[in-house]
């Protein structure tokens, strides 16, 4: 997880969490925690849609107000990018 103070110093830190997301072909995506949230447990199901457009793969949220979950893979990790005013940043590994 990464939660920069605003400065640009922040750095990926581990954390315990056996939060996972598992995407498929159609456009649909299933998770063991919550996506539209930032948090790292894994406690509750989520499912939903993600689509593709000129910025990249992006997931569609609505709580309470609509924003998006931005995707992008960086050095074999997927990196989900929520919005806040400093970078707030998951980072994840593919699972086999």
């Amino acid at each position: 997880v990464l939660a920069d103070p605003g400065d640009g110093s922040g750095k990926f830190k581990s954390v315990d969490s056996n939060k996972r997301i598992t995407f498929f072909e159609d456009g649909s995506y299933t998770s063991n925690g919550l996506i539209c949230d930032f948090t790292t447990r894994a406690e509750e199901t989520s499912s939903g849609q993600y689509t593709i457009d000129e910025d990249g793969y992006l997931i569609p949220c609505s709580d309470p107000v609509s924003f998006t979950v931005g995707l992008r893979l960086e050095d074999g990790f997927l990196i989900m990018s929520f919005p806040c005013i400093e970078p707030c940043l998951q980072k994840f590994r593919k699972q086999s």
